[in-house]
């Protein structure tokens, strides 16, 4: 295989400021872990299983911050038809 350069697989555009949702964050995890079968140096493998976790770390907090968001909104009950 051979080494893998990152200059070829994030594009410009791609900025982590711009990630709001955790299906996001969860694809960046999948990506670093993907990338793991590209390298060869057991560091760089052990930095992307890392920053998988991070993504993931991301992803579950984003998933409580919406809980957590949609639990303080204040709940408007329809009245019956009845």
């Amino acid at each position: 295989m051979g080494t893998y350069s990152a200059t070829r697989c994030f594009l410009p555009k791609c900025r982590v400021d711009a990630m709001t949702s955790s299906d996001e964050y969860r694809r960046r995890a999948g990506e670093c872990l993907l990338f793991t079968h590209y390298v060869t140096s057991e560091r760089s493998k052990h930095l992307l299983v890392e920053m998988a976790r991070g993504w993931y770390d991301l992803a579950e907090r984003a998933e409580q911050q919406k809980l957590a968001a949609n639990a303080a909104e204040p709940r408007v009950d329809k009245p019956d038809k009845t």
